[in-house]
């Protein structure tokens, strides 16, 4: 099931108190759509996996060992030279939103510190991997996408990043007021029963029918 917000909210803090300062080993790209960083501290390796994929978009630690290709993508090899070496310095996500942003302390071409970040937008059939550097320009992603496709935003090396845009209506789940959760709650409907019955919000479990990840996502697919 993809992640949405507020369970990415919960990963982002897991994986900023266990992975933060730690180096990025190796980089495999095992699938079309994954890539494995394996990364490395003063407590052990470790693996992050990072899936890009329309229907299990998310990012996580990974014990499960896979089978890489005979020859890296482009991807990976990109990836290779720019993050192999680099420390993670920041683990970030923009408020209610699908994304998570890994900034990055990397070695240059010449040995010099350069700033990168990776970018992962997990939103369902849109979701990508981009790299950009200290300006924010896209080095490239893992799907890059034209304007004459997306229709809102282009996705290509050389160009400006911007995030996918706000989709209007949606609620902030962090920053919603007690009123309004109780409007909410007032309203009925299979969301409202389960958090009176057990004290809890469902996000996008049966019981809610997907209702609640339909509110807060904060981003459209």
């Amino acid at each position: 099931m993809p992640l949405d917000a507020i369970c990415l909210a919960a990963v982002k803090e897991e994986l900023s108190r266990r992975i933060t300062g730690l180096k990025i080993d190796k980089v495999h790209q095992p699938e079309r759509d994954v890539i494995i960083l394996l990364l490395r501290g003063a407590a052990g390796p470790c693996s992050l996996l990072i899936s890009a994929g329309a229907g299990d978009a998310r990012v996580h630690l990974t014990r499960y060992r896979f089978e890489n290709p005979p020859s890296p993508p482009m991807f990976c090899m990109l990836l290779r030279k720019h993050l192999t070496g680099a420390r993670i310095v920041e683990i970030t996500q923009p408020r209610s939103e699908r994304i998570v942003e890994f900034s990055l302390a990397a070695i240059g071409a010449m040995g010099e510190l350069s700033e990168k970040k990776l970018t992962i937008e997990l939103i369902g059939r849109a979701s990508n991997i981009i790299l950009t550097d200290s300006d924010g320009i896209i080095i490239d992603a893992l799907y890059r996408i034209g304007g004459d496709m997306s229709g809102k935003r282009s996705v290509l090396p050389g160009l400006i990043y911007r995030p996918p845009p706000i989709q209007e209506g949606k609620l902030d789940p962090f920053g919603i007021s007690h009123e309004k959760w109780a409007e909410i709650i007032m309203a009925g409907g299979p969301v409202a029963v389960h958090m009176a019955n057990t004290g809890t919000c469902p996000v996008n479990s049966p019981a809610a029918g997907g209702a609640t990840g339909e509110t807060f996502n904060g981003i459209g697919e």
